[in-house]
């Protein structure tokens, strides 16, 4: 009776939610200490338009940090790698999002999608030889 009122769902992560897990630097003492005041300033200064100065250089502070500290981390990463060709190109997936995709496998007739490719390749070259012509 419980599963029927209440049924186990699968939730999805977004990307964003993913990429968090996967920082450890935003756990950092540090920066965790300096986004708890930026965000308290925040509130704050949405009520108290004097306090927003306050926030502005708190904001500074807090992009100038967490910019350091990415920029250690990930030269550690590089430095501490055996293989810094794939370190690179591995630090490249991870700020681009690219390591995230999910893999699309085709669905259908086997025989359609492999012709597919092979359809559109030769419409396309006999479109250009009749725009020559």
């Amino acid at each position: 009776m419980y599963q029927d009122l209440c049924p186990l769902v699968e939730l999805r992560v977004n990307k964003t939610k993913q990429s968090l897990y996967r920082r450890p630097y935003i756990k950092h003492p540090e920066i965790s200490c300096i986004k708890y005041q930026l965000d308290a300033l925040y509130v704050v200064s949405r009520h108290i338009p004097e306090i927003l100065p306050y926030y502005k250089k708190t904001k500074e502070v807090y992009d100038m940090t967490l910019t350091n500290l990415r920029q250690k981390y990930y030269e550690d990463r590089m430095k501490h790698s055996t293989n810094t060709s794939k370190a690179t190109w591995n630090i490249i997936k991870t700020l681009t999002g690219q390591h995230l995709k999910e893999q699309r496998i085709p669905s259908g007739d086997s025989e359609q999608i492999v012709n597919k490719p092979k359809s559109y390749f030769l419409n396309m070259m006999s479109n250009s030889i009749v725009e020559t012509n």
